[in-house]
């Protein structure tokens, strides 16, 4: 998959799903280069199974391709709309599996905090990222660009599981409270 791209790049994205939007195939090609490797992971990452993940990663961009019009730039950052249409995809896709099935073999996404953190949404979310304690900043965007469950935070994080809960639900309350400014 893709390496994280430049800021730049990422930034870009609500033009491109714009774009997208008014049925135009380049700029749905160039949204999925810059995005697909981010999405893939998060995909991995709740699946468990490269090929779930391949699976959901292709209906979240046939998703993407026909609802683009529907993303609204004043609700959030494109990524995170994407992001939710992944996450959807995915949890479908672990439900619609037989019960009696084997569960998948685990595939860990790499963890690049740094990428994440540099990737994430607006400039202003970036802002108010950064004026979070480091330790609710990763657990944020562990849970929500990695797919993280609590009790996989608190293992990947090497702390308790109810201060890794604290850690998010804090992180979330000064999020809102500093976009709200």
């Amino acid at each position: 998959m893709a390496e994280p791209q430049p800021v730049a790049e990422i930034d870009s994205l609500g033009p491109l799903l714009q774009a997208t939007a008014e049925g135009d195939k380049e700029a749905f090609a160039r949204l999925y280069q810059l995005s697909s490797g981010r999405l893939f992971a998060i995909a991995l990452r709740v699946t468990r199974s490269r090929d779930i993940a391949e699976d959901v990663l292709q209906d979240a961009f046939v998703t993407i391709w026909r609802k683009a019009g529907q993303y609204y730039p004043d609700r959030g950052a494109p990524m995170a709309w994407m992001t939710t249409i992944v996450r959807s995809r995915a949890i479908d896709a672990l439900r619609r599996r037989p019960a009696e099935a084997p569960e998948p073999e685990v595939e860990k996404a790499p963890v690049d905090q740094e990428a994440a953190w540099i990737n994430t949404g607006s400039l202003e979310m970036r802002g108010c990222l950064d004026k979070l304690p480091e330790n609710h900043r990763k657990a944020l965007l562990l849970a929500y660009y990695y797919g993280l469950t609590h009790v996989e935070l608190a293992e990947e994080l090497n702390a308790p599981l109810g201060t890794v809960k604290s850690w998010v639900r804090r992180g979330l309350l000064q999020l809102k409270e500093c976009v709200d400014q």
